[in-house]
């Protein structure tokens, strides 16, 4: 009773766990997947065709995935319990069936100690799970399998190497190291060992032959029908080490992982026909084909999966960062997010459809030949000079999961089968340019496209609208385009005088395109965007020049201070110009009065000024003022009694008037005078005295003498 309730409990433990690994059918319409807990078929349409409970089983199939072998590996189990614990668990168990059962009195019992021996299941299946055979080994602790689907063979960690069939164990080799790997040939005759030490062997004809010795230990063995199979080793001495055998290819510094159950592991698969071998290291991948590299490719993350297409030429790579890679003849063909990072990969012989394996599910995918073909609309027209746009990223969505591709003017590519959104992505060349998708496609792939799906692209150039907020229009563009501003916006402004009100008015002036003023008020402008190009509505700001108080007082606007929305001054003065948007302003106004005088006196040059309170005032008078008519203004003076010209600080309204008398010029013809004189200018309504002598001459018995005046 004890040993049926501990394998149960171990059972239930070893099915929670969801570690696993995929092997493919020949078309791939099934895996073969193993799992801590459970070896399952399942097909390609999701679900399972079969499954059955297992302990960290080791599976194998042929190259085409005609059957299925499987090690079911329990391992041996030393465990100390508490009887009266064990006792309590058999009550409570022993209860739940028979509910009216009479108590049992407890036992004192304190620990005892229970062994359960190893015991190993080798058992081979048809692709849909009916057993063909089966057979226990016990004590045997099983490392590695391989199968040709007549007989299998399995590795054991003491270095044996056992060949079973239908009848039970056909033979036993001793490889004197723990076996880390093994494959059968195509035609299921030879059978290629790999150990911890290095050592490579094969198996044919009831013989054992070593085929090299390499460093470290061999994690890969890939079947080459053309001749010696690949054998890749791992060796860690002071630098990390992967060997490549027959190729002679060192990969320094090396990698393994052990992300997943059948590890540690390389990263490494080979092709059907043995042409090719794809082997990953960190974030590489190096591709060989005929002896020789072929093309290597930098990855987005480590390798943790390799899967390779019958003929070699598509690369399936699954990486730690959950990314799904295929590369189809040394160009990248497709790419997508697992959404979580891959433990397996497997792929059909041509290529076209590949399942993924992640902690908790497996995923098919299924693809599809088709070209995409980018045009830039812009270096088209151009005579000469780089396209630069034609090396560009495309995105395709299916079924919730994105594929990325990499595209270089016409690019075949793999496609996913069904309803799919082609998403061209944007690539920027610098800060101030990118290649900018002009469409996007959707349709539904139901096989290989006949015709290329044409992605249009721009070459754009950064524009740099000002102020934002108040001017529209792209900030990516190329050729002729419209932007347009507000015309004016109220602003709010602080510091004004009651009567100026609490806003300016900030009102579109011109535009400055790169720098260059463009005197055009108009609210919209075509510009005609050739590189990176700055775009700047200039805008006046006005508030009320003067708020008047009475005739004779008022406030007159000194300047006005714009601040941008952190507080800094931008501009100033008593119209000042902005780019900046959102302001605020403040302000300055200074209280003026009317200062004035009468003609022909003035007043710091004129007859009226308004003056600012405290500033000063130059009076000033012409002390004659001649007419054309023999008359003439004569200054006598001030209003304000002062006698010549004055300046006074201005207080408070001010009005002064010259003092003028109206003169007129008397003249008399000799030997006339007037006040004694030829001439004189004489006040109006004053009395001029008029002299002439009464005889201007006599001779002899004649004189002149004054008549009358004229």
């Amino acid at each position: 009773m004890r040993g049926a309730v501990l394998l149960i409990l171990l059972a239930v433990l070893g099915a929670a766990l969801a570690h696993a690994y995929i092997l493919g059918t020949e078309s791939l319409d099934v895996v073969y997947q193993a799992t801590q807990g459970s070896v399952n078929v399942v097909p390609e349409n999701g679900g399972s065709l079969w499954s059955n409970p297992a302990h960290y089983p080791l599976i194998a199939t042929n190259a085409y995935g005609g059957c299925l072998a499987v090690a079911d590996r329990p391992y041996i189990y030393q465990v100390n319990l508490n009887t009266s614990l064990l006792y309590t668990l058999l009550q409570a168990i022993s209860s739940a069936f028979r509910p009216s059962a009479a108590p049992t009195a407890p036992s004192n019992a304190s620990y005892i100690t229970v062994i359960l021996a190893k015991y190993s299941i080798v058992s081979l299946f048809t692709p849909y799970g009916y057993m063909e055979w089966s057979y226990g080994l016990s004590n045997i602790n099983i490392t590695a399998i391989a199968t040709n689907c007549v007989n299998v063979a399995v590795g054991t960690v003491s270095g044996r190497v056992v060949v079973l069939g239908e009848k039970g164990v056909l033979a036993t080799y001793n490889v004197g190291s723990p076996v880390t790997y093994m494959a059968y040939s195509r035609d299921g005759a030879v059978l290629y060992v790999g150990t911890f030490n290095g050592g490579l062997y094969q198996i044919s004809s009831g013989g054992l032959t070593q085929l090299a010795s390499l460093n470290g230990t061999i994690f890969y063995i890939g079947v080459n029908p053309r001749g010696l199979p690949y054998a890749v080793s791992f060796y860690k001495g002071a630098l990390p080490h992967i060997y490549i055998w027959p190729l002679g290819v060192d990969l320094t510094p090396g990698a393994i992982t052990e992300y997943g159950t059948n590890t540690p592991a390389v990263a490494a698969a080979a092709s059907q026909d043995g042409s090719t071998l794809a082997v990953g290291v960190y974030d590489n991948l190096y591709v060989y084909r005929g002896g020789s590299l072929w093309y290597s490719a930098l990855l987005p993350s480590a390798p943790t999966a390799i899967a390779v297409s019958g003929n070699g030429s598509i690369v399936v790579v699954g990486t730690l960062g959950g990314q799904v890679l295929v590369f189809w003849n040394g160009h990248r063909a497709a790419e997508w997010d697992a959404g979580a990072p891959v433990t397996s990969v497997a792929v059909s012989w041509d290529g076209l459809t590949v399942a993924v394996e992640t902690w908790t599910a497996v995923k098919f995918q299924r693809l599809a030949i088709g070209t995409v073909k980018i045009v830039d609309p812009v270096a088209t027209i151009e005579i000469s000079g780089p396209e630069p746009c034609v090396n560009e990223t495309i995105d395709v969505v299916s079924g919730g999961t994105t594929f990325t591709y990499r595209v270089s003017n016409t690019t075949q590519v793999l496609l996913p089968v069904g309803s799919v959104s082609i998403i061209p992505q944007y690539r920027y060349l610098t800060d101030y340019s990118r290649c900018a998708p002009l469409n996007n496609i959707s349709l539904s792939i139901t096989g290989n496209l006949q015709q290329p799906i044409v992605v249009y692209y721009q070459l754009q150039y950064r524009v740099s609208v000002n102020p934002p907020g108040l001017v529209s229009g792209p900030t990516w563009a190329s050729g002729t385009t419209i932007y347009a501003a507000q015309p004016d916006v109220k602003v709010l402004m602080f510091g004004g005088p009651a009567g100026a009100g609490n806003t300016a008015d900030m009102a579109l002036d011109h535009w400055l395109i790169n720098g260059t003023p463009v005197n055009i008020p108009a609210p919209s402008i075509a510009v005609k965007i050739g590189g990176p190009t700055s775009v700047v509505a200039v805008y006046r700001i006005n508030a009320p020049s003067v708020v008047q108080i009475n005739s004779t007082a008022r406030w007159a606007l000194v300047y006005i201070t714009a601040y941008d929305q952190f507080g800094n001054p931008v501009a100033s003065g008593r119209s000042p110009y902005v780019t900046t948007y959102p302001i605020t302003t403040t302000a300055y106004y200074v209280l003026q009065y009317l200062v004035s005088t009468r003609w022909p006196a003035t007043v710091n040059g004129s007859q009226s000024i308004w003056a600012d309170q405290g500033s000063y005032a130059a009076f000033a008078a012409p002390g004659i003022y001649y007419f054309n008519n023999a008359t003439r203004l004569y200054f006598r003076g001030w209003s304000n009694g002062e006698g010549g010209n004055f300046t006074a600080q201005v207080a408070g309204p001010m009005s002064v008037d010259p003092i003028y008398s109206v003169q007129y010029l008397v003249s008399v013809k000799a030997p006339g005078t007037v006040d004694g004189k030829p001439s004189a200018w004489l006040d109006r309504g004053s009395t001029a005295t008029l002299n002439i002598p009464s005889v201007l001459n006599s001779s002899g018995s004649v004189r002149t003498a004054f008549a009358y005046w004229v």
